[in-house]
């Protein structure tokens, strides 16, 4: 059965605006499935830049930030990820405007390894033009307020604070 994503309208923002940035932004969107929908809770960014100066570069996750998200998944096992990042008007000026409407090949490729480890695996790309919400079950993207959205947010991310000061 299809999943339906349900992005809430404040992180949906917060994503847009990331794509106006110099660099890429990597994360995940952390969620309990109920009955496939997928009710995102909160944003977490995982990335640190591959080049020391700072300056438009491929992103990658930053170790510190995977074992903090790590930990939490140990700790609250009901929940679930979807990876995300962006292609931002840099990276559609340095490698063309396929990359304002399209996953890059590098993306499709760990996208298919992750598929093949996790048959439930999803990813979303957020570009100023669109965001593509990749998924086996072709999952559909619903950008929405929803009423509990303010306090799940507040508690998921209480969580992964206490987590990163005891690591």
């Amino acid at each position: 059965m299809r999943r339906a994503v349900i992005l809430p309208t404040e992180i949906a923002t917060t994503l847009d605006r990331l794509t106006y940035d110099k660099e890429e932004f990597t994360g995940v969107l952390l969620y309990r499935e109920q009955s496939n929908i997928c009710l995102i809770e909160t944003l977490w960014g995982t990335h640190e830049l591959d080049s020391p100066d700072r300056r438009c570069s491929n992103v990658r996750d930053d170790e510190k930030n995977r074992e903090i998200i790590n930990e939490f998944f140990r700790q609250f096992p009901e929940y679930r990820f979807i990876d995300v990042h962006t292609h931002t008007i840099e990276t559609i000026r340095r490698n063309g405007w396929v990359y304002a409407n399209n996953f890059s090949d590098g993306d499709i490729m760990t996208m298919e390894e992750k598929l093949r480890e996790n048959p439930d695996y999803m990813a979303l790309l957020v570009t100023p033009r669109t965001k593509i919400l990749m998924g086996r079950d072709d999952p559909e993207l619903r950008i929405e307020d929803y009423r509990n959205y303010r306090e799940n947010e507040r508690l998921v991310s209480e969580a992964l604070k206490i987590i990163r000061n005891g690591l």
